[in-house]
């Protein structure tokens, strides 16, 4: 950047850049479902025009439920909430949610604001911001088990979620490719017990190689 304000930290990192945002979570709570599907409302719109991330925590007593999708309300500018929807009927999703965007929103009365040369706010000290603490992108494939009708595919990625971690679900609300141009459902889960992140796919006959859907965790920062 040639002007504008710049923080850095001791280890060189850059905390704040007026011209780049930093991650920002902008409501937190929990979810619970009935029938397997759990919606969420945020209180208040958030108005960017990308789509804003969606973190889970699945509860670590009921985290057999498979995720097998996600959906945001609302359209660009105005994204009121997301939807997500358990793969078994008889699991009902809980656990915890942020959503989270590259930008900020002000809610104090005092404190420290950059704005872009568009007027857009870009930090504010009261905004919490999200650490990512990992991410992993390479699946391996550990096997299918036959259905009546197609199959279960499973991968695995990384590890679970450690303590006070969350993970971001719009990577998975997408199918999983199988071959012969057909798609398969793409369900996440999260084994605390197993020390695994697991991804699902009931198809007739899925890649077994699924690339590099990118798994995210992260952590917030008060």
């Amino acid at each position: 950047m040639s002007f504008g304000f710049k923080s850095i930290n001791d280890s060189s990192y850059i905390q704040i850049d007026a011209d780049s945002p930093r991650m920002c979570y902008l409501e937190k709570g929990s979810y619970g479902g009935s029938n397997y599907i759990a919606t969420v409302t945020f209180a208040r719109a958030v108005t960017t025009v990308e789509p804003p991330m969606i973190f889970i925590r699945p509860s670590e007593t009921t985290n057999t439920e498979l995720y097998r999708s996600m959906t945001l309300l609302g359209s660009a500018g105005n994204w009121t909430g997301f939807q997500i929807t358990a793969q078994n009927i008889t699991y009902q999703p809980t656990g915890l949610w942020f959503v989270a965007v590259f930008a900020s929103r002000g809610t104090s009365n005092y404190g420290m604001r950059l704005f872009k040369a568009d007027g857009s706010m870009i930090y504010d000290s009261t905004a919490s911001a999200v650490v990512v603490t990992a991410v992993f992108s390479t699946w391996t494939y550990l096997g299918s088990v036959q259905l009546s009708i197609g199959q279960v595919y499973k991968w695995t990625c990384g590890r679970a979620l450690a303590a006070g971690e969350y993970m971001m679900v719009n990577d998975f609300s997408s199918c999983c490719q199988a071959e012969g141009g057909a798609s398969g459902t793409c369900a996440v889960s999260c084994g605390y017990s197993t020390n695994q992140t697991l991804m699902w796919s009931q198809a007739t006959t899925a890649w077994t190689n699924q690339g590099e859907r990118p798994l995210l965790m992260a952590k917030l920062v008060a």
